[in-house]
């Protein structure tokens, strides 16, 4: 079996034969011994694969705006050997940014039972960040690289499932109504005559399709066979749909 041509992990340039550890095209530093080793060691990382003990939280800045903004290409350079700890930090303080407001005002209020509203309100991150590690991990198939096994795919997906929960404490400034809204409320209905709520919508559906995009950008890049990744498009929005529901629903039926 012929081995794949070398490719450029930032912008797809092919490599053979290159004798500097630069592309040509885009500039991406490169390690020249890793090239012919394994497909997914050629990934040149993420910021934050490449951080110092001093600079952890600016390169974790720096993916997680790649992420946002380029998930194509945080897609195409994230590794398998990825560092845990900077997505684990990134839940830990997107789960306690979301369920604090409510939680401040109702231990404010005098509720007793403000502070299982913090434990559970942690519930839906977890089960997401859990669905999407355990879920695509599971469907994803093995593709050229001999790293690409489960508990690498697993560590993979869970980067990404955690990175990305740092949209979610957007939900409670931006579009969290004082109801909980159902599945046609979330794509379907519009309303025209009243600005405020139309506005609550617009900001439910971008949040939806910015966290779908990024799952989807990353079964774009990483899932072999391809159509496997595209078929996979669907349960992504799927899971990010019931993520964005249950955030709502949590926190209305928990306050009361």
């Amino acid at each position: 079996m012929i081995d794949p041509a070398p490719l450029c992990a930032s912008c797809g340039y092919n490599l053979t034969g290159l004798s500097s550890d630069t592309c040509p095209e885009c500039g991406q530093a490169f390690d020249l011994e890793t090239l012919h080793v394994d497909p997914e060691l050629r990934r040149p990382g993420t910021p934050v694969f490449q951080r110092r003990c001093r600079s952890v939280t600016r390169q974790t800045v720096k993916t997680l705006l790649l992420m946002l903004f380029l998930p194509d290409r945080f897609a195409r350079t994230l590794r398998v050997d990825e560092p845990l700890a900077p997505p684990i930090g990134v839940l830990l303080v997107a789960t306690a940014l979301h369920v604090m407001t409510p939680s401040i005002g109702m231990a404010c209020d005098g509720y007793w039972h403000w502070h299982w509203v913090m434990l559970l309100s942690a519930l839906p991150f977890l089960g997401y960040v859990a669905v999407v590690t355990c879920g695509f991990a599971a469907l994803s198939a093995s593709g050229g690289s001999r790293l690409w096994r489960f508990r690498q795919r697993a560590a993979v997906w869970f980067a990404v499932a955690a990175y990305s929960t740092v949209l979610a404490p957007l939900w409670i400034p931006l579009c969290a109504p004082t109801r909980a809204l159902t599945w046609r409320d979330y794509t379907l209905y519009w309303p025209v005559l009243d600005p405020y709520p139309l506005m609550r919508h617009i900001a439910t559906a971008m949040l939806l399709l910015w966290m779908t995009l990024i799952l989807a950008s990353v079964l774009w890049q990483r899932a072999r066979p391809r159509w496997l990744g595209i078929l996979l498009m669907l349960p992504a929005f799927l899971v990010v749909r019931g993520f964005i529901q249950s955030l709502d629903e949590f926190i209305v039926r928990l306050a009361r």
